[in-house]
């Protein structure tokens, strides 16, 4: 037996189609009600058969990578490089923004830079200067205190003298008296010098780089000044760098999204790339068998459109949440593509290999009856059609497997279930008798129009 399943839409049967108009199993008599008619159909016995092996999943090839490549500066393009099916390399120029502006507004920060320097370097002189006068200030004041303590000295000596001339009685009490007087003027001359000595310290202090007279204040400001003339400058500068948009990735060019003259933004892309190496395609894995495959595990990969090569494959991605509608899970399988041979958009079959094999229900795919309720299988007992909610496990090109819903032993309708309702009567018949049923002279086909159109006039 043949393990291989293949996940593809489930065909609609021909003569199925032919008797589309009669949904119902039921028909209109001619005075406008309804009498029972039986349906054809071919029925079939369901039973256990072994199911796995290899799985053969149908998907699209897709870009591995899709990127809106958007400039960070807005303004009217000037140049577009790349063309739709361009292959770029990262960092490749791809479209370069006018910055007329720009340099305009460039030259005059540069120019308010220079003022900037002029004004720092004339706070800084004049500060310098101001330090120069005031540090001389300070020696002047330092040599006033050397002068006067010198003399200090000189009459604190004198007065020694006298007061031991005094004692000895060769010079009267006046010349004592005279001495102490000088001793004591030049001791407040001492005071003042070194006071003024203190002022001309202080002064020099706030005069001194890192002072806070105005010379050191207006140093400062000049500097802030020039930092934000700097600063303009440099943002300017950065803007001009960015009115060349590059590739941040090397692909393939899938759009050219501006033109020579329109206005570019970051809120809109300028070219869309895409990578194409490796190429990916997304195939939903039953739930039956979601856990037998991993990351990394290799895959066949056939294309039709690429004259049926084959092509090895890892599952890159599998995700984590189930599609509960088709209780499957998307899985990512990446594909070499170093020729360039695939596209994305072309049908791609992987084949998912090695799993393991279980007995299970399968029916014909064409058997399932896809209801908003769910997929359903009508079975036969007695000649009487009854409905049946189905789970579906893995699919194929013809058989589906079926989880819950149906038992071993079951009789289903494999041909005509479409024109089944809960409780029609049915005739079991071959497959050649149910195509003659719908393919009969155009007598029947005649008598089947004017039947719908009753039935279409009393709806």
């Amino acid at each position: 037996m043949n393990n291989k399943v293949v996940l593809t839409a489930i065909p609609l049967l021909a003569s199925v189609a032919l008797f589309s108009g009669c949904s119902n199993a039921t028909a209109p008599n001619s005075s406008g009600g309804h009498k029972s008619r039986t349906v054809p159909i071919v029925a079939s016995i369901v039973k256990m058969s072994p199911v796995g092996g290899d799985l053969v999943l149908t998907g699209q090839l897709t870009a591995s990578l899709q990127t809106k490549v958007v400039s960070k500066l807005s303004g009217k393009v000037s140049k577009v490089y790349v063309q739709t099916g361009d292959i770029v390399s990262a960092g490749e120029k791809l479209v370069v923004i006018d910055t007329t502006d720009l340099q305009s507004q460039l030259a005059q920060q540069k120019a308010a830079v220079k003022t900037a320097q002029d004004q720092v370097a004339k706070a800084r002189s004049d500060a310098r200067n101001s330090s120069i006068t005031a540090n001389s200030s300070v020696d002047t004041a330092k040599s006033n205190v050397d002068q006067a303590t010198a003399t200090l000295q000189q009459a604190q000596v004198k007065l020694h003298q006298q007061q031991t001339l005094f004692a000895s009685g060769a010079i009267p009490k006046q010349n004592v008296n005279d001495a102490q007087d000088a001793v004591t003027n030049a001791q407040l001359k001492v005071a003042s010098a070194q006071q003024a000595l203190q002022a001309a310290q202080a002064t020099y202090q706030i005069a001194a780089p890192g002072g806070n007279s105005d010379a050191q204040k207006s140093i400062r400001i000049a500097e802030d000044q020039l930092a934000q003339a700097e600063a303009s400058v440099s943002s300017i500068q950065t803007q001009i760098s960015e009115a060349a948009v590059t590739s941040p990735i090397s692909g393939i060019v899938a759009s050219r999204d501006v033109e020579v003259g329109g206005f570019a933004s970051g809120s809109q892309s300028v070219v869309t790339l895409v990578q194409n190496n490796p190429i990916k395609v997304v195939v939903n894995v039953p739930e039956t068998v979601i856990n037998e495959i991993k990351v990394g595990s290799p895959v066949k990969v056939s294309v039709s459109a690429a004259g049926n090569k084959t092509f090895d494959a890892k599952i890159s991605r599998i995700s984590p949440v189930e599609d509960t509608n088709s209780k499957s899970y998307p899985v990512e399988v990446n594909v070499n593509n170093s020729t360039g041979v695939l596209k994305p958009g072309m049908v791609a079959q992987a084949t998912i290999g090695g799993l393991s094999k279980h007995d299970a229900i399968q029916v014909p795919a064409d058997s399932i009856v896809q209801t908003p309720d769910g997929p359903e299988i009508f079975t036969i007992e007695n000649g009487i059609a009854h409905q049946h909610l189905v789970k579906e496990g893995t699919i194929s090109s013809n058989t589906i497997e079926i989880v819950s819903g149906l038992k071993s032993g079951d009789k289903i309708a494999i041909l005509g279930q479409e024109l089944l309702n809960e409780g029609s009567k049915v005739k079991e018949v071959s497959k050649d008798q149910l195509n003659a049923e719908f393919t009969k002279p155009s007598k029947k086909s005649g008598s089947h129009s004017k039947h719908q159109q009753s039935s279409g006039g009393s709806q």
